[in-house]
């Protein structure tokens, strides 16, 4: 008996039925569309998907869509068939099994051969539905296995139609497509605050250190002009090797955060207190990557090392770092040759109260920007949590 931990009822408070296993051939109409060859693009009018647009679109990144003229839609169009709303649209080479549910208010085509096309005919599966049942980590890994076993993984027409998927009756899918719906929603209004609070922070940033817009004194007179100085006027560099640990030293946990140039910048722990590199708040270089990170706590270099600068007495860190930031300082090209780093001019406040000023008012975007990123993983975190108990 296939039960999901979480279920829907009718609307009288009575059970649905229970679900039932198929394969997707028998549930929707799995087909592709007519090719579209390299000398039917345009620049603009209808435009069409490759599997590189529908992981992006999955992933809600932008995009950059290829065109073909209107004309082109229409003949091509005929010949396979109109793209409708609710209709699922899955890549089917590479990144397989992502899929693109068609809104109402889309018209495009795509490219056949990277995709697949699920067609809403309400036959026995809504293309919403399979929207979600796709999005589980349990249908991703089972057709990983059963793809092609060489260097590129394929999801094909035929594999498509033999895959068995679990499916509940046809209004209790449309409850499941709408709640989830819902949540995507939320998602996306989210991702959209991350995004605005991000961009009036770039916009801000713009303002300040173009100097179009400048921080007064508490009696409202005017702090100081701004001058060019050289980066060792603002900062000087604390040697690694005295504070650098090797990897087979890193702990999974422990008091001090060792930091090096991985993703995840924090690498492991120690409790090595001779190796603790902190005088005052710094800014972590990255030697090969373009790690640029403002530190206040204690922390021990990694074997991946990074290069620790510190600001001189007259500069605030933090005000320093994002300096660097608007000026796009990359640690990748400057500390390969860190002579030409040390040569680099930038034009900055020398007063240590309006470089504070400067400082707390950029923090409080970024306090805003984690809290918003925040608020996104939660639910990024229940959906993915719902994706599990809705679905077998």
């Amino acid at each position: 008996m296939l039960v999901p931990k979480l279920r829907f009822k009718r609307e009288n408070g009575t059970n649905y039925p229970e679900w039932e296993e198929d394969t997707i051939g028998n549930c929707v109409n799995v087909t592709s569309c007519k090719r579209v060859h390299q000398s039917d693009w345009t620049d603009s009018g209808v435009p069409f998907y490759r599997a590189r647009e529908i992981v992006a679109l999955y992933n809600n990144e932008p995009i950059t869509p290829l065109h073909i003229s209107i004309e082109k839609y229409n003949a091509l169009s005929k010949i396979s068939g109109m793209i409708s709303s609710g209709d699922l649209l899955v890549t089917g080479v590479g990144t397989i099994g992502v899929p693109y549910l068609v809104k109402e208010s889309d018209k495009f085509y795509f490219k056949d051969g990277n995709i697949i096309w699920f067609q809403n005919e309400e036959k026995r599966a809504l293309g919403s539905f399979l929207y979600y049942t796709l999005s589980t980590n349990e249908f991703q890994t089972k057709i990983l296995q059963d793809s092609g076993k060489g260097t590129v993984h394929t999801f094909t027409i035929a594999n498509a139609k033999e895959t068995i998927i679990a499916i509940p009756c046809l209004e209790e899918q449309q409850k499941i497509a709408n709640f989830l719906s819902t949540v995507d929603e939320v998602i996306v209004q989210s991702e959209a605050e991350v995004q605005n609070f991000e961009q009036q922070k770039k916009a801000a940033m713009q303002k300040i250190f173009s100097q179009k817009v400048r921080f007064k004194r508490e009696d409202g007179t005017d702090y100081p002009g701004w001058e060019e100085k050289v980066f060792t006027d603002l900062f000087k560099s604390i040697p690694n090797k005295d504070y650098q640990v090797q990897t087979k030293e890193y702990k999974p946990n422990g008091k001090y955060r060792i930091i090096d140039q991985s993703q995840s910048f924090i690498a492991g722990y120690s409790d090595l207190e001779s190796k603790v590199c902190y005088q005052n708040p710094c800014i972590i270089f990255g030697d090969h990557t373009t790690i640029l990170k403002y530190v206040d706590f204690p922390f021990i270099v990694g074997a991946d090392g990074v290069k620790t600068l510190i600001t001189n007495d007259c500069y605030v860190a933090k005000y320093c770092f994002y300096l660097l930031g608007f000026n796009n300082v990359k640690p990748t090209g400057y500390n390969r040759h860190y002579s030409k780093l040390k040569e680099l001019t930038l034009l900055c406040s020398t007063d240590i109260e309006e470089q504070q000023k400067i400082a707390n008012f950029l923090s409080a975007y970024d306090e805003a920007i984690a809290y918003a990123k925040q608020e996104l993983d939660k639910w990024k975190e229940l959906k993915k949590g719902l994706l599990q108990q809705m679905f077998v």
